[in-house]
C-alpha cells in the first residue's frame, strides 16, 4: 500500500469559486482533481452546498457554531467537576517537592572536606627564638649536660 503525500490543498475561496463557476478551465481541472482524490474536500464541498441551500453564509454559521460549543463547554465545566482537577494539580505539586526532597536527603552526598589536622596526630606548638639568643641557649645546655 502505498502512501501519497498530497501538498496541493484547497482554501473555502477555491470551492466557493468552483460553486459559482469563477475558475478558469485549468483550476477547475486542479480542484476536481483534488476533489476526486481527497475525500476530506469533497465532504466540505458538499458541505458547502448544503450551507448554500439552506442560505446561511459560512461566517453566520461559524458563529452559531462557536457560540453553542462555549454554550456547551461552559455548562459541561461546573464547580464540583473543576475542583479535582486542583486538588489533583496541588497533590502532583507536593509529590514532586517531597520526591526531590528525599532524593536530595539520602542519595545526595555532600562534598568532603579535608579537616585541618587528621584524625590521629598530635598538635605541638614550638617556640622559635631569634639566632642570637642561640648562643646562650647552648651554653645553658652544655652546662645542663655536664652536671
Amino acid at each position: 500500500m502505498t502512501k501519497h503525500v498530497y501538498t496541493d490543498q484547497l482554501t473555502l475561496n477555491d470551492l466557493q469559486a468552483y460553486l459559482d463557476d469563477r475558475l478558469s478551465s485549468r483550476a477547475r481541472h486542479r480542484v476536481e482533481r483534488i476533489l476526486l482524490e481527497q475525500p476530506f474536500y469533497a465532504d466540505a464541498l458538499d458541505g458547502l452546498k448544503a450551507l448554500r441551500q439552506n442560505g446561511a453564509s459560512v461566517t453566520e454559521q461559524t458563529t452559531n457554531l462557536k457560540a453553542a460549543l462555549q454554550e456547551r463547554i461552559h455548562a459541561s465545566a461546573s464547580e464540583r467537576r473543576l475542583l479535582p482537577l486542583w486538588l489533583t494539580a496541588a497533590t502532583a505539586c507536593i509529590l514532586l517537592v517531597l520526591s526531590v526532597a528525599i532524593y536530595l536527603i539520602f542519595f545526595v552526598q555532600p562534598p568532603t572536606t579535608r579537616p585541618a589536622h587528621p584524625t590521629g596526630t598530635k598538635v605541638v606548638e614550638v617556640e622559635l627564638t631569634p639566632v642570637d639568643s642561640l648562643k646562650g641557649v647552648r651554653a645553658e645546655r652544655s652546662k645542663e649536660k655536664r652536671r
